[in-house]
């Protein structure tokens, strides 16, 4: 305004929303900001878990009121420039239940068998080289109008169940997973320049 306060500063940072900077905050990062006002990795509507190869996780925190069911929470997170939750090692899926806790809700992940039933899938064509089914898991049971079964998965804290679309109508997060927007230096040969990564190895030789 005439007096320069915010008139809107929905995260009370002190900085106006149109001034806002999203950029990586870590000084270790090749595309570290010394402006940004926002870190690059907050996403709104979910909690920040952990980070694994380059990819960081996230939890939502839906209501019962905004839900959503496994078709939507893959769309969404397709929208956000990620993907639900791909989990290939028991390594990975030990650094997500330490960030977790004992007690966390369900939520979907990226694994179906829409295509052929009992043959589960990853969303990005990754073969399913490891799994943490819970007891009676994969089962396809609790069929309720529904000819297709149970083709879409959960994770929660006694491992993984197939569910049908909405999960029986009980609210289910979504594991949601994006590539790390800060970049780092993974090798002796590499350097930063202009923010970017470069291999200054490339025929991987040892020598830079």
């Amino acid at each position: 305004d005439c007096n320069n306060n915010c008139l809107i500063d929905t995260d009370g940072d002190g900085v106006c929303d149109e001034l806002e900077i999203v950029g990586c905050e870590d000084n270790t990062a090749c595309n570290f900001d010394p402006l940004a006002t926002n870190a690059c990795n907050i996403i709104d509507g979910f909690e920040y878990l952990t980070s694994f190869n380059g990819n960081n996780y996230y939890i939502s925190n839906f209501s019962a009121e905004n839900m959503l069911n496994w078709e939507e929470a893959n769309s969404y997170a397709n929208e956000l420039g990620g993907e639900l939750g791909i989990i290939t090692s028991a390594i990975e899926y030990n650094n997500l239940i330490d960030s977790l806790g004992s007690d966390f809700p369900d939520m979907w992940i990226g694994l179906n068998d829409i295509d052929n039933e009992g043959e589960f899938v990853w969303i990005n064509g990754e073969d399913l080289l490891y799994s943490n089914w819970n007891d009676d898991a994969p089962n396809n049971s609790l069929i309720i109008d529904n000819e297709n079964g149970e083709d879409y998965v959960i994770m929660g804290d006694d491992g993984w169940d197939d569910r049908i679309l909405d999960n029986y109508g009980t609210v289910t997060q979504m594991l949601l997973e994006l590539e790390d927007c800060c970049t780092y230096l993974e090798d002796s040969c590499d350097s930063c320049e202009d923010g970017l990564v470069v291999d200054n190895d490339i025929d991987n030789d040892g020598v830079c």
